[in-house]
């Protein structure tokens, strides 16, 4: 018996795709007069993400300067420092005065900028080294504290009201409230407050 032999798929393919003709077309645009279309909000938008990277890109190469350095070590600024970090921010591009007058009456300078560079975790632990060296605190409370240090680290201050919300009532329903003690309480609130008014002058 005689076999037959038929092209394979691969081939039958290549031999359509050499067949094939290339077309080039050239249609003249039809669409006529175009309105420009208005999305709100978008440029107020990227204008405050390109300037938040930009404050980013500011804070990373000026981490060594001297008020950068005390803002991260929860140190007081001064209004000289503060006027310094705006004068930089300017000089450089980063942002103009009426972007910084903006910063200034929602935020704060220094508030924004200790959002940027975050707590240093050194400088977190001493602010409650003498809370916890006088406090026998269990596990639960220690896991507390190092949460509330984590947040500093990260975000450059908290606002002790998250201390009655998840993810702090994941270790007791009530929170802070429910770990320590009212006086305990009132003391980790104020350390907390301490280090948040430290980022203003």
């Amino acid at each position: 018996t005689a076999m037959i032999c038929r092209p394979s798929a691969h081939h039958q393919l290549s031999r359509i795709t050499q067949q094939r003709k290339v077309v080039i077309t050239d249609f003249e645009d039809a669409l006529g007069p175009t309105a420009p279309v208005n999305l709100p909000e978008i440029g107020s938008g990227v204008d405050k993400a390109r300037f938040k990277l930009k404050a980013r890109r500011f804070v990373a190469e000026h981490k060594d300067h001297i008020s950068l350095l005390k803002l991260r070590r929860g140190e007081a600024l001064t209004k000289t420092d503060l006027a310094e970090l705006e004068r930089m921010m300017i000089a450089t591009g980063v942002a103009d005065t009426e972007v910084l007058t903006e910063v200034k009456a929602k935020l704060g300078l220094g508030a924004f900028l200790r959002s940027l560079t975050g707590f240093d975790r050194t400088a977190a632990k001493e602010h409650f080294g003498r809370f916890v060296a006088n406090n026998r605190l269990s596990a639960s409370q220690n896991t507390f504290l190092e949460m509330v240090i984590d947040a500093l680290c990260e975000n450059g201050m908290i606002d002790p009201g998250l201390f009655y919300e998840s993810p702090f009532t994941d270790l007791d329903e009530m929170g802070i409230a429910g770990l320590f003690q009212p006086e305990q309480t009132a003391e980790i609130i104020r350390i907390v407050e301490e280090v948040n008014r430290s980022a203003a002058a």
